[in-house]
């Protein structure tokens, strides 16, 4: 039913609030789940079906925010197999790790726009030796010089 009964007090943590605060919630009601994409996850989950996902959050009490790497295992009730009593989902902080990347991906992007510009330069170079030479050799030939 999407009940949270049970905060592991480092996913407090990550969350920047309390085992008590978030205790009771309904995660599937949580607007921030659904605009951050997560409820599909959660209802694919509750349906049997594992999941992992990254997603950018921002916690619904504390308004922290994170980048998350998110696995959901689907636990079967003891008295139905077939039937999903719990949802175990797993939550790891990659917010430095995001960072990393978002910042690699910009040093490749400047460093790709610097290539870019000294291709151009030297592209620009070339054409003016090449109309250099022409004009060398139009007047090398009055000369007699080839």
């Amino acid at each position: 039913q999407g009940i949270i009964d049970f905060v592991n007090p480092k996913f407090a943590e990550i969350s920047g609030d309390t085992e008590i605060q978030l205790l009771g919630l309904n995660a599937l009601t949580l607007p921030t789940y659904e605009h951050f994409g997560l409820l599909p996850f959660l209802m694919q989950g509750l349906k049997g079906k594992p999941f992992e996902t990254e997603i950018r959050y921002v916690a619904y009490i504390s308004k922290k925010e994170s980048y998350r790497h998110y696995v959901g295992i689907p636990l079967y009730s003891p008295e139905n197999t077939n039937e999903v009593g719990r949802l175990l989902l797993l939550v790891e902080d990659i917010t430095e790790k995001k960072k990393l990347e978002i910042q690699l991906q910009e040093t490749i992007k400047a460093k790709a726009e610097e290539v870019r510009k000294l291709n151009e330069r030297m592209l620009d170079q070339e054409v003016k030796i090449a109309k250099f030479e022409k004009e060398i050799s139009v007047l090398r030939k009055p000369l007699g010089l080839q």
